[in-house]
């Protein structure tokens, strides 16, 4: 569905000429869920941080603008797209917050020269990864996993080499020690309001949407 879905999202900017100013990017947020397979990639949705669980497929098109089929091997997330599509469309972010991510727009524009701006690129609280070098740490009931990986020739994520590898595992710990506390020091408190007035007191007499599309 989704692929049918896209491709008439396609047809149609071709049929309205519009395919040339406009730059599509396919992505999603996590890996694939417990039943489906992530090819060479090890896990899923939840859980540890494996590639399966956090690597995505990601598609950028832009006719006469990316290059086709260009391919990248370069470090980037989803965080990148705010500043990324701000630099495309020639905004500015705004500089009263921190922005997490970075401009990677000469990645997506399919400029083979470009480079990540990610030194680490840290997997929420249970990993990083730095070059082809990937760690993986969590507090379990009874013990902190500690593996190390290096996808340069395991991109399955099967011979944890953390032993052999203690210099590196000990950096990359830190860093994301690092960056755990710099994000808990930088929480923003939760919105509030006060004497919140709801627009509904019950549901009751809300239709289902499926009702409401029958209705119509």
């Amino acid at each position: 569905e989704i692929d049918h879905s896209t491709g008439r999202i396609l047809d149609t900017l071709r049929q309205l000429a519009l395919d040339e100013n406009t730059f599509v990017l396919f992505t999603n947020d996590n890996g694939g869920s417990g039943k489906t397979s992530s090819g060479p990639l090890r896990g899923h949705k939840f859980g540890p941080k494996y590639e399966g669980h956090m690597r995505v497929s990601t598609l950028a098109w832009w006719p006469g603008k990316i290059p086709a089929a260009s391919v990248t091997s370069e470090i980037c997330a989803t965080i990148d797209l705010l500043p990324s599509i701000a630099s495309i469309t020639g905004l500015t972010t705004p500089n009263d917050r921190i922005l997490d991510g970075h401009d990677i727009s000469d990645i997506l524009l399919g400029n083979q020269k470009a480079q990540s701006p990610h030194e680490i690129l840290f997997y929420e609280s249970g990993g990083a990864r730095r070059d082809n070098w990937k760690l993986i740490h969590y507090p379990a009931k009874k013990e902190t996993i500690t593996e190390l990986y290096n996808f340069e020739t395991d991109i399955g994520e099967e011979n944890n080499i953390a032993e052999r590898h203690p210099d590196i595992v000990t950096d990359l710990i830190a860093a994301l020690e690092s960056h755990i506390a710099s994000i808990a020091e930088g929480i923003r408190p939760a919105g509030r309001v006060e004497n919140p007035k709801p627009l509904l007191s019950n549901s009751n007499d809300v239709p289902t949407l499926v009702e409401y599309l029958n209705s119509k």
